[in-house]
């Protein structure tokens, strides 16, 4: 439009002459001289007819690929690599061994679930092997399913979860016929079986340090790489004076909401620990394996967050930490020691927890780990056990 009105005060005898003018996608077409007088209303010339072929030009062609708005197709199962030292390494190898006891092999045609249960289906298995994962191992119609709180003996009703290309993963809903081995008289915790936190409630204790000593073996066994002949025996389980009410550290959580943070008037949040083989929490009231300071400390925890539940603008991990301190003995008191210790649930994971082994004072930051059992801490830093293991 400038150049329209510079030309209206050029002299007259000055000739000009332009190009034919050409279309253009970009309205910026050149157009030739016309006297003011008879200067029409300008505008631009049609854009060209679009291209059947082609309707975004200016866009890179898919080359046969699908559109990004359109769905991709689910890719076949493909096996995914299995990390080094982590469980389901140690699962597989468990796995490996059953097959191999049972005389199975591991099919290499390509992996499909047809014919195997459909998910959420129900399904009755017999456990053959403990893992050292902790749960129980039972073969079906020649296929390996993973099945929690489960031990040799048992024969369990669980529910199909997924389809892995070497096994099966179900979830525990019911005990048919009980393990010689089960004693379910000895579960403590009304969340056994849900929580992800204990898995051999039912077993007895003697049984569990026997599984434990197995799991070394294997681990010596199955991961290091050394001649059997050169690999020292493994020494039975070290057990410990107390099997409840031991624990010396909780970290009980909680999730939120994704943005904003909690508002006043939200309702508290389950606040605990994972549900066993789910990404959901479970909420936990007590916690009979921790110390009888714990215990207060998850209730006292418990109501502070949900007096104070819109501060937090996300979930939180919520530190439980005991901690001991020691004073003289008075007179008046009873006791075989010269002095009483006092126990503290510490919830700050920037302070300074106190832990003694014998006449030894142990000091730590709340949030690193120490021993979670110190009722057994004696007995396994006695000098006779630490030359034992110095020797090994």
């Amino acid at each position: 439009m400038i150049n329209r009105y510079l030309l209206l005060f050029r002299p007259a005898s000055l000739k000009l002459s332009f190009p034919t003018p050409t279309p253009s996608r970009c309205f910026k077409s050149t157009v030739a001289y016309t006297p003011p007088q008879v200067w029409p209303k300008m505008s631009a010339p049609p854009p060209p007819p679009p291209n059947p072929s082609n309707i975004h030009p200016q866009r890179r062609p898919h080359n046969g690929s699908p559109p990004r708005n359109k769905k991709r197709r689910r890719l076949p199962w493909s096996v995914k690599p299995v990390k080094e030292g982590g469980m389901e390494e140690v699962l597989q190898a468990d796995i490996s061994s059953l097959m191999s006891t049972l005389g199975l092999s591991q099919s290499e045609t390509p992996f499909s679930e047809q014919g195997l249960p459909p998910k959420f289906s129900e399904i009755e298995l017999t456990i053959k092997m403990l893992s050292s994962t902790g749960d129980g191992l039972a073969e079906h119609s020649g296929r390996i399913y993973v099945v929690p709180f489960s031990i040799p003996g048992d024969i369990i009703t669980a529910k199909v979860i997924r389809h892995t290309p070497t096994h099966s993963v179900t979830d525990f809903l019911s005990v048919k016929s009980p393990s010689q081995d089960r004693d379910d008289s000895l579960i403590g915790c009304k969340y056994f079986s849900s929580c992800s936190g204990c898995q051999f409630q039912m077993l007895p204790y003697a049984k569990q340090l026997e599984h434990k000593q197995n799991v070394i073996q294997k681990a010596y066994d199955n991961f290091s790489n050394l001649n059997p002949k050169l690999l020292p025996g493994v020494g039975d389980t070290v057990g410990s004076p107390l099997q409840y009410g031991y624990r010396t550290k909780l970290t009980p959580h909680f999730d939120g909401p994704r943005k904003g943070g909690f508002k006043t008037g939200d309702p508290t949040p389950d606040i605990g620990f994972m549900v066993k083989g789910q990404r959901r929490v479970l909420d936990i009231e007590d916690c009979p394996i921790g110390t009888e300071i714990l215990r207060k400390g998850i209730k006292s925890a418990r109501k502070y967050v949900e007096e104070n539940l819109h501060t937090y603008k996300r979930g939180a991990t919520l530190l439980l930490r005991e901690s001991t301190t020691r004073r003289p003995r008075k007179g008046s008191e009873e006791g075989d020691t010269e002095w009483v210790e006092e126990k503290e649930c510490i919830t700050d994971s920037n302070a300074q927890t106190t832990e003694y082994i014998g006449n030894y004072k142990f000091v730590n930051p709340a949030g690193a780990f120490f021993q979670n059992n110190n009722s057994i801490l004696p007995t396994v830093c006695s000098p006779e056990l630490i030359v034992v293991v110095s020797f090994l």
